[in-house]
């Protein structure tokens, strides 16, 4: 139950300024910027709060649905790798994030993918699956949308940078956050 209301609360308020764009300004009128972002990162947060403990108390009871060959470990660590670059590079104005039309949705789309591959159990194939048809899904709004932007980056600095805190950032996640965080060791 924990599990289905962090997946609703979590996917509600970030699709809901795509599915009724109307209703943001009206929000922002009546709960003033500060407001407006103060109550979306908190719902937002529930639901990922939620989610999580869910999830957890899921795993034990899941049944395994496949065992993902060992041949697909180093795939996965590249579309890991490719999670966190396009991660930073939605952070960091860069050439590799404008190349990626929109960088944080890539990441959810690499780090969703990846952990199909790599996690065999129902409640993961629930999550992964959900996560990766709605970052498809916003990513095909956006292209609708046309917005683009107006002058072309070329490769530099900042994508230096993107690459260096990406990879950085997965070393990171794989000796310590995973573990850390999640409960399951990478190395």
């Amino acid at each position: 139950m924990l599990f289905a209301l962090g997946l609703l609360l979590f996917f509600a308020v970030h699709s809901l300024v795509f599915i009724a764009p109307q209703l943001k300004p009206k929000l922002v009128g009546r709960l003033g910027a500060a407001g407006w972002k103060g109550s979306y990162a908190l719902i937002a947060l529930l639901g990922l709060a939620l989610m999580v403990l869910g999830y957890g108390q899921l795993q034990a009871l899941s049944p395994v649905l496949y065992h993902p060959p060992l041949w697909l470990r180093p795939l996965v660590s590249l579309m890991m790798l490719a999670s966190m670059i396009a991660l930073v590079a939605s952070l960091i104005p860069s050439a590799i994030g404008q190349r990626l039309k929109h960088p944080q949705l890539n990441a959810v789309k690499f780090w969703a993918l990846a952990h199909l591959l790599a996690s065999g159990k129902l409640v993961a194939l629930v999550l992964f699956v959900l996560f990766l048809i709605w970052a498809v899904l916003l990513r095909i709004h956006y292209k609708r949308s046309g917005k683009s932007a107006a002058e072309k980056r070329t490769f530099g600095r900042n994508d230096y940078l993107v690459l260096v805190l990406g990879f950085g950032l997965y070393g990171a996640w794989v000796f310590f956050l995973h573990a850390w965080l999640i409960g399951v060791p990478l190395h």
